[in-house]
């Protein structure tokens, strides 16, 4: 199993647009990796794990550098228009 490049970059831009909808939606999936790897971590260390097609291939840990700098700012974002709401 592997992760085809251009998803990376596909979720990457999506999560950029001004469509919440559409960002969201690229937010939800790395969400999913995320929970999915931290479950395959708790169980790998508690010695479950004895499906090798079940292990965790870290993918979050080499996105994490990109990643948390478009979520920072999305929540930025979203802060500052909910900010104009109350005007």
């Amino acid at each position: 199993f592997y992760m085809d490049p251009a998803l990376f970059v596909i979720t990457m831009d999506t999560m950029k647009s001004c469509h919440d909808e559409i960002a969201f939606q690229s937010i939800e999936f790395w969400s999913n990796v995320c929970n999915e790897e931290y479950e395959l971590q708790l169980l790998q260390q508690e010695n479950k794990i004895v499906n090798l097609n079940k292990q965790s291939r870290y993918y979050v840990r080499g996105t994490l550098p990109y990643l948390v700098p478009v979520l920072l700012q999305r929540l930025t974002t979203q802060e500052d228009s909910n900010d104009d709401d109350y005007d």
